[in-house]
């Protein structure tokens, strides 16, 4: 039995569905760049098959259909890496997992393109390097009033730094002489 490969559409889907990032939540690898002829662009990025393409390979369902098998439904995008990961070990990447992955990338990528806080940003401060969870700090800017100075406090997210919701300091992400972080 052959296998049911992916046609070009369906890659193009898989990758431009997750903004051409890995799927995999602990690697959101950017799999697409430059190349350096102008008229080219690098891909390490790969459209994995959730359930399997053929029969013997990771996670096959013989209930599928070979239609089913090669839709986007089916698909889903990681860099080499994870790809390479996923197969060999089907018993710990289980389809559901995958499943969840997908979902879970798909979301990420439709919030980044409303404009919404996803992840987390380095932010260069001139004494050290903070690492701020911004999914941490949108609970923070949930808490009322006084809270959210004590909750940044208490997670350590923000040590020596207060929280303000309004751009002051110039506009500025940071200012290190009053010590504030703007949200």
């Amino acid at each position: 039995m052959a296998r049911d490969e992916f046609d070009q559409k369906t890659k193009d889907i898989l990758s431009r569905r997750v903004g051409n990032r890995c799927s995999n939540p602990n690697c959101p690898k950017l799999t697409s760049g430059p190349h350096t002829e102008s008229a080219k662009a690098l891909n390490i990025g790969v459209a994995a098959h959730i359930s399997g393409a053929a029969p013997g390979g990771p996670r096959f369902d013989p209930v599928l259909t070979p239609e089913q098998r090669k839709s986007s439904d089916n698909g889903i995008w990681l860099c080499q890496n994870c790809a390479k990961l996923i197969d060999n070990d089907a018993d710990r990447y289980t389809a559901s997992l995958l499943f969840q992955w997908k979902e879970q990338a798909e979301d990420r990528a439709r919030r980044e393109i409303e404009n919404q806080r996803v992840g987390y940003t380095l932010i260069r401060t001139p004494d050290k390097q903070m690492e701020i969870a911004l999914a941490s700090l949108d609970r923070i800017r949930r808490e009322s009033g006084t809270g959210e100075y004590r909750m940044a406090q208490r997670t350590g997210l923000l040590p020596g730094y207060t929280l303000r919701t309004q751009r002051t300091c110039n506009g500025a992400k940071y200012c290190h002489s009053h010590r504030c972080l703007i949200t």
